[in-house]
């Protein structure tokens, strides 16, 4: 927590683990401080001109210059600014940073230093500083005025690039650790914590000579020292009673006095200008700032051993530990040594759906140091599928490569009209339909990488490749229908916190925010699947197979808002998302973005959510033109359930209300149509309709209706049950029931509506050939997560 009070006395300042929160204490509005340091109504009436320095951290440090205008700190990558911090090796160091409270504006001091716990000096001219390398600490100085700081010791000063910089006070390679230093107020000694060899003391440095001096010396862990205004005395934290408590210890008579007595923990005194203390204790809530009265210090002497005498000292820091020499019995990491290899894990896996059983399992195989992963799966059964992918993360960025082979079985019906011509795409057909039995194969092959430029953006490179063929009769071979070649680029930044029990059943704050761009070409080589003048011929007159290229741009946002204002525990979230997408021409329908309800256990699309349009029937919608707008609020219905029942665990039960509008939107022409009004087939594409050439135009979002499903825009509701639980006290076994409502009939071209009746008309409308009614969709999935 680190609370303090800036030396002009206007600030209050309290760092907590990603942000320091700086609040303005006017002299005429100087509060009172209680017994938590600020009580809420004081913290209400000074919230107004706050400060806060995204990226600084409690566990990293800051100090105020000695005029109160300025903050010296250390943070990771680029601190106060919500913009992504590009590194391009993917390691980020400790930097010291200068923040000017007035203006706001943000000084980089040092260059990948590894700098942490600055500390003004008393004249504002030199900044100390603990250097991390290799596990162990050093003390260093710097000009206040330097600038680009480098490991090396070199810096800008002045104007002028110099060498030797840094001034070490401290620089021993034994494992020494180091605590936040405290300059005196004359700026002659610092006050120290200092760890070797089991033991952590107070310490005096003298800046002139470097010379070292404990001021403890025992059994007892000692921490957080810091000068008291006057420089007579030091105050720091100590375990020595069993308890941390702050002690103030007097320089000149070695008096040692007890200021706190606390049951939990006090932590990183500071004395004010008037001697009222301030520091962090610990609750059960965690660390809390805390202010004591020098009215109300404990005030008890204690028995103070002074250290021993200097010869015995020097003895001491000359001992290092003997570690055993282990380079004769060890060598070089091998990811791919058997003997580097972690267990495999095996997950069995049962999926039963219309079709029938699917049984399989995957196996992951992987190192112990996690430098690549192997994964395989396989479910057999009416459908087989085998999927082989590896990870690599030998390098920056991480590589994957994978295939996946999925034989998929069709068992559909065609129905046809009592005149083969319908008057309305309403007219039934005969039952039973005609029915038909297909085999399809499908082959992906991917390579892609994972660059992470920054610790929440990445950017993402994956070339697909897509390879579709069907059986016309049995014991014939497979024919393609489709071959695809796809090349994606995008960038994606995320800051959701993955931290803590609840994040993934109820993430409270963060974005997500996706653009992807892709490049395709796609080829049509049957004759019957071709798209000619739907689609734009390419090929030579005659050639009845389809070629073609396109361009697609996706974008994906999501903002989790907590709902505060009657909810302070931060258990309710509202939830924004937003997909949009554009191709430029138009595509065979297996290049199209479609939307629809989605099962996490199955195919997800880039950037969407399984909520998203859950009231209408998976693959129903599709366009080349997409803009899905989504609203999720969620709160906890069984916060604590904690129940045990065999191997599972159930904690907690939340609810999600849902609502999602939009549509995709494709392309319309001027339809051919026959002598009952329905849009005819086209002789040459036969899965598309007949169109008058040269009137084909993209439709225009919300101003045309989507020929493809009927509307001009959708609408849904769904309510999620989501149960967090556990299998075997570890893995996590989430399952939910969602009921879903769809306010739109559904009419299109192809299976629309789930009936396994391929085309409910045929030959009927070419565009209109089925309806799927609004109504109700139920979805459960046990143990399979929740997106």
């Amino acid at each position: 927590m680190y609370p303090r009070q800036s030396p002009d006395g206007k600030w209050f300042a309290l760092a907590k683990r990603r942000e320091l929160l700086l609040q303005p204490l006017e002299l005429e509005k100087r509060p009172s401080y209680s017994s938590l340091c600020l009580d809420g109504d004081t913290a209400e009436r000074v919230s107004d001109g706050s400060r806060r320095i995204r990226g600084a951290s409690s566990l990293l440090g800051y100090d105020f210059s000695p005029d109160g205008r300025q903050v010296v700190f250390s943070a990771i990558g680029c601190p106060n600014t919500r913009l992504p911090c590009v590194s391009l090796d993917g390691y980020y160091r400790m930097d010291l940073f200068l923040y000017d409270i007035e203006s706001e504006d943000l000084t980089r001091i040092s260059r990948r230093l590894r700098a942490m716990m600055p500390a003004f000096s008393p004249d504002g001219r030199q900044i100390a500083f603990v250097h991390v390398e290799d596990g162990q600490n050093h003390l260093g100085l710097i000009p206040a005025g330097a600038r680009s700081v480098r490991p090396d010791g070199s810096c800008t000063l002045e104007g002028k690039r110099k060498k030797d910089c840094i001034r070490w006070l401290i620089r021993r390679h034994d494992g020494t650790l180091l605590g936040q230093p405290s300059f005196s107020p004359d700026g002659r000694r610092l006050v120290i914590d200092l760890y070797r060899n089991g033991r952590q003391d107070v310490w005096l440095v003298d800046i002139e000579s470097g010379r070292l001096r404990p001021l403890t010396f025992d059994e007892a862990e000692d921490r957080d020292a810091r000068f008291t205004p006057d420089g007579k005395a030091v105050v720091f934290s100590s375990d020595r009673s069993g308890i941390f408590n702050v002690y103030r210890l007097d320089l000149a008579s070695g008096r040692l006095v007890r200021l706190t007595n606390v049951v939990g923990g006090a932590f990183t005194p500071f004395l004010t200008e008037s001697g009222d203390l301030l520091y962090s204790y610990f609750t059960s809530y965690g660390l809390k700032p805390y202010l004591l009265k020098k009215e109300r210090f404990y005030g008890k002497e204690q028995a103070y051993t002074p250290p021993p005498p200097e010869e015995e000292i020097a003895r001491w820091m000359g001992e290092e530990e003997q570690l055993p020499e282990i380079a004769k019995s060890s060598d070089d990491y091998n990811p791919f040594s058997p003997r580097n290899w972690a267990p495999p894990v095996g997950m069995p896996m049962v999926i039963y759906e219309r079709l029938g059983l699917q049984a399989g399992g995957q196996l992951l195989m992987l190192d112990a140091l996690d430098k690549h992963m192997l994964a395989g799966t396989v479910l057999l059964g009416q459908e087989s599928l085998y999927s082989l992918r590896y990870y690599n993360n030998f390098w920056y960025p991480r590589l994957n490569i994978g295939w996946t082979h999925m034989n998929l079985a069709y068992e559909f019906a065609q129905g046809f009209t009592r005149s083969a011509t319908a008057e309305s795409r309403a007219e039934a057909h005969f039952p039973p339909p005609v029915g038909y039995k297909n085999r399809q194969t499908i082959d992906f092959g991917f390579a892609g990488f994972d660059w992470p430029l920054a610790r929440r953006l990445k950017v993402k490179g994956r070339y697909l490749y897509r390879h579709m063929s069907s059986r016309r009769a049995s014991g014939t071979k497979d024919q393609a229908f489709l071959t695809n070649n796809r090349y994606t680029i995008g960038l994606e930044y995320d800051d959701l916190p993955r931290r803590g029990p609840e994040f993934d059943v109820n993430p409270t704050s963060g974005r997500r925010i996706s653009v992807e761009y892709g490049f395709v070409r796609t080829g049509l080589p049957r004759p019957d699947w071709a798209d000619v003048e739907w689609l734009g011929r390419v090929n030579p007159p005659g050639d009845g197979s389809d070629d073609y290229r396109f361009h697609m741009v996706q974008f994906g946002y999501t903002e989790y808002l907590p709902v505060t204002w009657w909810n302070p525990d931060y258990r309710h979230t509202l939830e924004l998302h937003l997909r949009a997408g554009f191709i430029n021409r138009n595509v065979h329908r297996w290049d199209e973005f479609f939307a629809g309800s989605l099962h996490p256990m199955r195919y997800v699309p880039t950037f969407s959510t399984t909520n998203e349009f859950a009231g209408y029937e998976d693959f129903s919608l599709r366009g080349e033109t997409m803009l899905i707008l989504g609203l999720t609020y969620r709160f906890p219905l069984l916060r604590r359930i904690d129940f045990r029942a065999g191997p599972f665990f159930v904690s907690g039960l939340w609810v999600e209300l849902s609502a999602t509008a939009g549509n995709l939107w494709g392309y319309t022409a001027q339809y051919v149509r026959d002598r009952f009004g329905n849009i005819d087939r086209n002789p040459e594409s036969y899965w598309d309709p007949a169109v008058v050439p040269g009137t084909i135009r993209r439709e225009r979002p919300f101003l045309d209706m989507s020929s493809k499903n009927g509307n001009y825009m959708l609408y849904d509701l769904s309510v999620t049950f989501k149960l967090k639980a556990y299998m075997f006290g570890v893995q996590r076994w989430n399952s939910f029931v969602r009921i879903s409502y769809a306010f739109n009939d559904i009419v299109g071209q192809y299976e629309v509506n789930d009936d396994y009746t391929y085309v409910d008309a045929y030959p009927n409308d070419a565009l209109y050939a089925e309806l799927e009614p609004k109504g109700i969709r139920v979805f459960v999935g046990i143990g399979t997560d929740f997106d």
